[in-house]
């Protein structure tokens, strides 16, 4: 999809009339040049009528371009909101595996980076409509003055085109490679903000990562955006070139090849000097076209992929919360993900397993077993790629999988903590809320205002706390913590197994907690282990006390 396509989708009535708009404001500056060209020769008494002429066409130019401005910025704005809006949803809707295979990099550079690159091109425009309107109704000028001079302004302007797409193409070749390194410029950037307190301790990692890697990518975004641009600047000083070989053409040529007036010869000067503005305007304003074009290309790439794999999932009109359920059971579920550890694929499972209402499940395992891998797959946020998920007996198809997912309330270990405490039709939230909150040792720190957190500047364990606010309010039928109580102090931690997770259970909740906390085993009702993707012999639904843990 180019620019165009992209800009008239939303509305071709608006664009319709901003280009009328922009026709009009054109020809009324070129009436204005022919007015002044007509003036320049008139006597005394046709002045008189020629200045109320000049008069009207100035408020018409200023009304027409006022007009096409404000239409073809409506058209553009929307065009980006339109734009945000759809991206947005893409990754809402996308699987998870999609997006984590797409990189936080390269999803970040297209909301902000590349949205914010074509927002900067679509301001232009307003101004571009405008100055193609003018410089044809100036060509049109022209032909009526002189054919011959039109054929000449004509083959220059091809010369001058031709020459500039040559050297366009160039400069496109060296934008494309600016933006695929900004990829990898953003998510060093991330580095910096997410890894800051590592580097500040870390003096040779912190100069390498400067060195080998910052500047070696941002000095390569550089170096290509200079000789892509530079190569728009040798395009634009050749255009000029041209033009003004072309005037000097009209002043020292023409006159020895045929008979021209002066006044005639003055009119020609003019229109080519007032056509001048307007093509200087589109060579300038090109550049950021490439580059909104380059950035268009990265989010209709990111935009297809993403949409193959929500092609994967057919969600339901509707994802009401099932009430009332008996079980939920994984037969022979399998999946497999590449690792850093391995050279090839992590294969969990084959997997049977089976969850009631009213059930306390640990699942335990070292660390790289699979345990998240499996929390996710529990949920429905990854697909088994062998086996199924039954729900009461009936499978978890792409038709229900959302639905399925709203089983669920689930606080994992790299968890996202919203200011919206939940969406709630309760007229009681807030208050409900400040019960939890002084529940959670809280009350304190934060308070509920209109279903909004005061505040999420906590200490790590006190937003993991906070992250149980939003679970109790949400009050879903199975609950999945994964490794909850890992940064939590020993006092509150033996508040979380011993009076938070009964009274779950006490309330009928399902619910399975990925623990290394041993000495609270005892507390499950079963301890499910993982050893490197594959359940230890014995392990499924045996007794705390009977398990033997030996982690991998």
């Amino acid at each position: 999809m180019n620019i165009i396509k992209f800009l008239l989708r939303n509305s071709r009535g608006l664009a319709l009339l901003a280009i009328i708009a922009g026709v009009l404001s054109g020809t009324s500056g070129a009436a204005l040049i022919g007015l002044i060209h007509a003036s320049l020769g008139a006597g005394p008494g046709a002045l008189l009528n020629l200045q109320w002429q000049y008069a009207a066409l100035c408020v018409v130019l200023l009304l027409t371009q006022y007009a096409s401005q404000v239409f073809v910025l409506r058209l553009s704005q929307g065009a980006i909101y339109d734009l945000r809006l759809r991206l947005s949803k893409s990754i809402i809707d996308a699987p998870l595996r999609g997006l984590e295979e797409a990189g936080s990099p390269r999803l970040m550079a297209s909301l902000t980076g590349d949205a914010a690159t074509i927002s900067a091109a679509l301001i232009n425009v307003p101004i571009i409509c405008i100055n193609v309107a003018t410089m044809l109704t100036c060509l049109v000028y022209v032909g009526v003055l002189s054919w011959q001079l039109l054929v000449g302004l004509l083959v220059f302007m091809a010369l001058s085109i031709a020459s500039y797409r040559l050297t366009v193409r160039k400069a496109m070749r060296h934008l494309k490679s600016a933006r695929a390194e900004a990829d990898t410029l953003f998510a060093h950037f991330r580095a910096i903000i997410e890894g800051n307190k590592e580097l500040k301790l870390q003096r040779r990692r912190r100069e390498e990562f400067y060195d080998e890697d910052i500047k070696t990518s941002a000095a390569t975004v550089r170096q290509h955006n200079l000789r892509g641009i530079t190569t728009y600047i040798l395009a634009d000083g050749w255009g000029r070139l041209l033009y003004f070989i072309f005037i000097g053409l009209l002043i020292y040529v023409v006159p020895r090849m045929t008979a021209v007036t002066v006044q005639d010869l003055t009119g020609y000067i003019l229109i080519i000097l007032y056509i001048r503005t307007p093509i200087t305007v589109l060579l300038n304003v090109i550049p950021s076209f490439s580059e909104a074009q380059v950035a268009l290309q990265k989010v209709n790439d990111l935009g297809l992929s993403l949409q193959k794999e929500i092609g994967k999932e057919r969600p339901a009109l509707t994802a009401e919360v099932k009430a009332a359920w008996n079980t939920v059971e994984l037969d022979g579920v399998m999946h497999a993900y590449s690792t850093d550890r391995e050279e090839g694929n992590f294969v969990l499972g084959p997997i049977d397993l089976t969850f009631r209402p009213g059930e306390l499940v640990f699942l335990v395992g070292g660390n790289g077993s699979g345990k998240s891998t499996f929390a996710k797959i529990l949920t429905g946020l990854y697909v088994p790629e062998a086996g199924e998920i039954r729900l009461d007996g009936r499978p978890v198809t792409s038709e229900t999988r959302d639905s399925y997912r709203q089983l669920f309330s689930a606080v994992f270990s790299d968890y996202f903590l919203f200011e919206r405490v939940v969406a709630s039709d309760d007229p009681d939230l807030d208050a409900r809320a400040h019960e939890y909150l002084v529940n959670l040792q809280l009350d304190h720190k934060l308070r509920v205002e209109d279903r909004k957190l005061s505040t999420t500047a906590l200490s790590q364990g006190q937003r993991k706390r906070l992250t149980l606010l939003n679970a109790y309010l949400e009050d879903r039928p199975f609950y999945v913590f994964d490794e909850w109580a890992s940064d939590q102090d020993p006092l509150f931690k033996r508040v979380f197994y011993t009076q938070l997770l009964p009274e779950l259970k006490a309330r009928g909740k399902a619910v399975l907690v990925i623990t290394h906390d041993d000495q609270y085993y005892h507390v499950a009702d079963r301890v499910v282990k993982l050893d490197y993707g594959h359940s230890v012999p014995g392990g499924y639904d045996a007794q705390p006390s009977d398990m033997e843990l030996a982690y991998a």
